[in-house]
């Protein structure tokens, strides 16, 4: 599947109708190929890059974000025994993260992944959803997650981590 120049505007307004959902606009474009066969394997594989976000409404308040730029990047495989996310990245000028997973092959269950947010840009696109107190300005810092969870029949385990990096910024009157 080719994707070239669609307007997404229409489907974001579908999705805000089911769901308390942003609607906007972007440009979408990318592709997406899936093959093989659900007899032995499916190869999911895909890239969409999607430009000019704008979003209003839904959960976002009185914010009304501009995104530039996002970009999604799949390559997965589906057998008889399991669903494995060989890789799941996705880069936006608000967070970049990367996921990796198995799921099904005898209840197991494994999900690794780590994003990195531009907490600057956060706090820009979102006061209002974030409730902020006006004269609140970040100028910089990163907020780190890294996180497992490994899942068998009777056991769920756990591994996470949480770094603040640089953060910088000025509450009240400059």
């Amino acid at each position: 599947l080719d994707i070239e120049n669609w307007e997404v505007t229409d489907l974001l307004t579908i999705f805000a109708a089911t769901a308390n959902m942003p609607t906007g606009s972007g440009v979408l474009n990318g592709n997406m190929s899936i093959s093989g066969s659900t007899e032995a394997a499916m190869q999911i594989i895909g890239n969409l890059s999607v430009q000019n976000i704008k979003l209003q409404g839904g959960p976002l308040k009185s914010d009304t974000p501009s995104l530039g730029r996002m970009e999604v990047e799949v390559d997965a495989e589906k057998t008889a025994s399991a669903f494995t996310l060989k890789r799941h990245a996705f880069t936006s000028t608000v967070a970049v993260g990367t996921a990796n997973g198995v799921f099904g092959a005898q209840n197991k269950r494994e999900i690794t992944g780590q994003v990195v947010i531009e907490l600057a840009q956060v706090f820009s696109q979102f006061p209002g959803t974030l409730k902020l107190k006006p004269g609140i300005k970040v100028s910089s810092g990163e907020l780190n997650l890294k996180g497992k969870i490994a899942t068998t029949e009777e056991t769920t385990f756990f591994d996470g981590s949480v770094q603040l990096d640089r953060l910088q910024g000025v509450a009240g009157k400059t």
